[in-house]
């Protein structure tokens, strides 16, 4: 019911497609749906390829369900398309250094 509240509202308020399903996704990203999240934040990159901002989100997500491959390969993408997205770098390293630990002997 609240996510048809928000995207009601969203959609009075102008906002693309994109950045309604970006805002559903940040949502159920918040309320640990992670699976329903990557899927929004999949819509919104569908409809805005360059939405920096859904490719770290979407990155989380799949950080947190243990797709780290595919966290890696966003997190590079978010700050490929927008060097000023410094908690993707921290993120990015982050997971590396995650990686790196679980690669160890």
């Amino acid at each position: 019911m609240s996510a048809v509240l928000i995207l009601g509202l969203a959609a009075c308020l102008g906002l693309s497609d994109s950045d309604r399903r970006y805002n559903s996704g940040v949502k159920l990203l918040e309320e640990g749906f992670y699976q329903e999240a990557i899927a929004e934040f999949d819509l919104a990159i569908f409809t805005n390829v360059s939405y920096a901002p859904a490719y770290h989100n979407r990155a989380l997500a799949e950080e947190r369900i243990g797709r780290l491959a595919s966290a890696l390969k966003d997190y590079s993408k978010a700050i490929e398309l927008d060097l000023s997205i410094a908690i993707a770098y921290a993120a990015l390293n982050g997971l590396r250094n995650k990686l790196g630990d679980l690669q160890m002997p």
